[in-house]
């Protein structure tokens, strides 16, 4: 009864916030500066460059239980290496509930905390799950509570082919800032390579997540062009899958390893 009171209570504080003008497709998505369960805050522009679903969701929804795993499997897993993100946001709830969930759900997209739930609220959001479509440009696409997962598909496919047909091919990829080689070997019992082709000299940013979707390691480092490799020593890890990210000004690739000791 004291859960159910507190969630009325949250739901009850959100809808006194919801008064100022909601933004709606077409709008510019909102900024916001938020952290992960590690205490590593990130903003918008840490995604920039990317078609990017923001899943909003509370440990005690049941609905949010049961879409997130179709998030994980039919959009996180299914768009990997396209560009496109998925970064759920956490209303309200606290680490341990987060992690509970993280459990229950199998999910592997990061996770950033909406402590009091203001960033929700600027939405206009009452109701869980909501979730908020961005193209690569930072313009909403889909802003709604619910959730329709084949929607989802078929708007970041059209907005993937609008990238692809945006020029001829050749010059799609070779404007490229850099192609993934994949890691190796893959799994690993200690130390792995993130191998991968830098087509244009710049700053590139190497961000790794644990199976929880909670960030364990962020570094930049400029690179000239050229075959160029990352090298992790992971004897200070768990056994587990690992995601990563590589980025490169608006160009942003995903990947995965195995450690397994």
């Amino acid at each position: 009864m004291k859960a159910f009171l507190f969630h009325l209570l949250i739901i009850s504080i959100l809808l006194t916030n919801t008064s100022m003008a909601q933004p709606s497709v077409g709008d510019s998505a909102l900024n916001f500066n938020l952290p992960d369960t590690n205490g590593v805050y990130f903003q918008l522009d840490d995604f920039s460059g990317n078609i990017i679903l923001f899943n909003f969701f509370a440990s005690w929804c049941i609905p949010c239980q049961q879409e997130a795993p179709q998030v994980e499997s039919e959009i996180w897993q299914a768009f990997q290496g396209q560009n496109v993100m998925v970064v759920g946001i956490s209303v309200a709830d606290s680490i341990f509930q987060i992690r509970n969930f993280v459990d229950l759900t199998g999910i592997t997209y990061p996770i950033l905390r909406d402590v009091d739930g203001s960033f929700f609220s600027e939405y206009g959001f009452v109701f869980f799950p909501a979730n908020v479509l961005v193209n690569a440009q930072g313009t909403i696409e889909f802003v709604e509570e619910g959730f329709n997962i084949p929607l989802f598909v078929q708007m970041i496919d059209s907005l993937l082919n609008l990238t692809a047909i945006s020029g001829s091919e050749e010059p799609l990829i070779t404007s490229r800032t850099f192609e993934l080689l994949g890691p190796y070997p893959n799994p690993f019992n200690s130390s792995v390579r993130i191998q991968f082709q830098v087509n244009k000299p710049g700053q590139f940013t190497f961000t790794l997540y644990d199976i929880t979707g909670s960030m364990v390691k962020k570094e930049k480092q400029y690179y000239q062009s050229g075959l160029r490799e990352i090298a992790l020593e992971m004897n200070g890890f768990s056994s587990g899958v690992y995601i990563f990210s590589l980025a490169a000004g608006n160009h942003q690739e995903v990947g995965k390893f195995v450690l397994q000791k």
